[in-house]
């Protein structure tokens, strides 16, 4: 896998992007993975004391896959950010992107602009298949954000998204905007559906975040949940 230090960015920009058994491991850190066409305009801007991709002048994106397990991973002190813009965004077998807080930081968030659908596609791995997001915080510090702007969102066979905390610090917010929702199905081993929750454990004396979905269509079934909860201290 590829690995960088703390608080440094990490920019992929390109074409089509495919992540296949790969991994990313930026601790409290930005990871920006930016697909577009070719002769886009994608310029830099500061952002503090980094730097960030400026793509408004960009209108045509192309795809991002991240597949067999592969993962970007920006948990730290504070939870880093994970930036992802394309057409069509899937993540599946086992895939996952998560900026937990383990520290007194505050976590940053995952954003993906995705502007046709961003899939999340559990299944079975070995027993288990984990396809999530997830800004959890187990530290002080309070969880990041999980914003997704997309046309069809997809969370099928145990795809998750998750903004949760088990100790002080409050957990994130949960942001989507999409034209269509669809929560459907579970793990091929029956033991883990679908979910999107923002929630507290038992040890958490922090507070859970806001759930909103801002969509003309919702689908769930088989079981799935969509639920802010609290049972902490």
């Amino acid at each position: 896998g590829l690995q960088i230090q703390p608080k440094q960015n990490l920019t992929f920009v390109g074409g089509n992007i495919l992540m296949e058994s790969a991994k990313i491991t930026a601790p409290f850190a930005r990871v920006e993975l930016g697909s577009f066409t070719p002769g886009s305009f994608v310029g830099i801007q500061p952002d503090g004391s980094n730097w960030k991709l400026q793509i408004d002048r960009v209108s045509n994106f192309q795809d991002i896959a991240l597949s067999q397990s592969s993962q970007i991973n920006t948990t730290g002190s504070g939870g880093g950010e994970v930036f992802v813009t394309g057409k069509r965004v899937a993540l599946e077998d086992g895939s996952d992107i998560f900026a937990l807080t383990l520290g007194e930081d505050n976590g940053g968030g995952i954003y993906i602009n995705a502007s046709e659908s961003l899939d999340l596609i559990g299944g079975k791995l070995e027993g288990q298949y984990f396809t999530f997001l997830d800004t959890s915080t187990i530290g002080k510090g309070n969880g990041g954000q999980i914003e997704i702007s997309t046309g069809n969102l997809r969370l099928v066979n145990g795809g998750r998204i998750i903004a949760s905390t088990d100790r002080e610090g409050n957990a994130g917010n949960i942001s989507i905007a999409a034209d269509r929702v669809e929560v459907v199905g579970k793990t091929a081993d029956g033991l883990r559906a679908s979910k999107i929750s923002n929630d507290t454990t038992s040890n958490a004396t922090g507070n859970s975040g806001n759930l909103w979905i801002d969509s003309k269509n919702l689908l769930i079934r088989d079981g799935v949940q969509i639920a802010v909860s609290t049972s902490g201290k």
